[in-house]
């Protein structure tokens, strides 16, 4: 239970500000986006030339708050992946309005997450 409410404090203290400047093992990260770029024929992905050239490390270093490292692989990929389809750029608009409007719900899946990857 101690543990429990430790984590929430760090939880609640830490949301919506930046990250800490830690070094990340962006080996370990970039695995999902190497494979979904092997085994994917339709997507547009930005090439590592131009990713390089953008200082896109930097940039998920910068908005990198994931509490999980199913989370940091994600938002890693979604940065190599480019996004035309209205479609799901509006859904993906719709769940960051939700999140952020009602910040507990960040917190509790957070929460959440964060026990199950222990």
């Amino acid at each position: 239970m101690k543990v429990d409410k430790k984590l929430k404090l760090q939880l609640y203290s830490s949301f919506g500000k930046p990250p800490d400047d830690n070094e990340y093992d962006l080996e370990s990260i970039t695995k999902y986006s190497h494979y979904k770029k092997a085994h994917s024929i339709d997507e547009l992905r930005i090439d590592d030339i131009t990713w390089n050239d953008l200082n896109m490390d930097k940039v998920f270093k910068r908005i990198n708050v994931c509490l999980t490292s199913i989370g940091e692989e994600y938002l890693y990929n979604c940065l190599h992946e480019l996004q035309a389809e209205p479609g799901r750029l509006l859904e993906r608009e719709k769940i960051i309005e939700f999140l952020w409007l009602i910040p507990k719900n960040v917190l509790q899946r957070s929460f959440a997450w964060q026990k199950w990857e222990r």
